[in-house]
């Protein structure tokens, strides 16, 4: 009896420290975000305008690019939680429990895939994974909506802020796959990204109600289908890009970029 009693208590103990440390972390990725957005962000109107918040965002990619080089854009997703700066290593695990300081947290960051080449833009398939953490953090959203029915899926609108500009994209197809077909980054011709184009949008769980018809380039989510999956399975949303704006900043970036390599080899194929 006593050796049972024990047993509970001790349970009841890890979970507890375990709920603590859910919300110290839970914090810490708070803390993250309003310091970057106080700090980098600037005045707005409050009009509340989507100009004004595209400054707002294009700002924080800005200041945090400066001093963070691995940030590469701004992710951002209205009506959901999704809000977080973009990071890309030489792998894809460097940031699986890192913030974009590179400093300790469970949540990780929204991580570009490492393969992909130049600004973002300069891709044709823009692989981003964040986790399903089960708290609303990082990718959560895309696994709500997906598990909710999809249909939030068909107004969705997933905002892309980097190189001084906003891409807007809409999803095409979402679905739950155990490979890694989703994640092409290399075509070898028109022909090649279109037949993927067209095998994504026909693997879809959803129907959304995006054109894909001339598309050139696509934004690819990746997340875990559950906080506590152990397996290969992922929920794949792909998202074709409907419109772009070019982001006056509120401050001048102050980098240096005249010396630069250029390594997309092409241009952009967002324009």
């Amino acid at each position: 009896m006593l050796f049972i009693l024990a047993l509970a208590a001790g349970t009841l103990l890890c979970i507890a420290i375990y709920a603590v440390q859910k919300v110290e972390d839970d914090r810490f990725s708070d803390t993250l975000y309003s310091d970057a957005v106080s700090r980098y962000a600037g005045e707005v109107s409050d009009t509340g305008s989507d100009t004004d918040r595209y400054r707002v965002f294009a700002d924080v990619t800005t200041g945090l690019s400066e001093q963070y080089p691995d940030v590469r854009a701004w992710l951002n997703v209205e009506g959901t939680s999704i809000s977080y700066p973009v990071l890309q290593s030489d792998t894809n695990e460097y940031y699986l429990r890192r913030s974009y300081t590179g400093g300790s947290d469970r949540n990780g960051s929204i991580i570009a895939d490492y393969r992909l080449y130049g600004e973002l833009a300069d891709n044709r398939n823009i692989v981003l994974y964040g986790h399903n953490t089960g708290t609303g953090r990082m990718l959560s959203d895309i696994a709500e909506i997906y598990y909710g029915g999809a249909d939030g899926f068909s107004e969705m609108e997933i905002e892309l802020f980097c190189s001084g500009k906003v891409y807007v994209f809409s999803p095409y197809s979402v679905y739950t796959s155990g490979g890694n077909s989703f994640a092409k980054v290399f075509f070898a011709s028109d022909e090649e990204f279109f037949e993927f184009v067209s095998e994504t949008k026909a693997a879809s769980e959803a129907e959304t109600g995006a054109d894909t018809e001339g598309c050139k380039a696509v934004l690819t989510l990746v997340t875990c289908v559950s906080p506590v999956s152990k397996s290969d399975e992922r929920i794949v949303l792909h998202a074709v890009c409907t419109r772009t704006e070019t982001v006056e900043t509120f401050q001048p970036s102050e980098s240096d970029t005249s010396g630069a390599e250029d390594v997309s080899g092409s241009e952009a194929y967002l324009p």
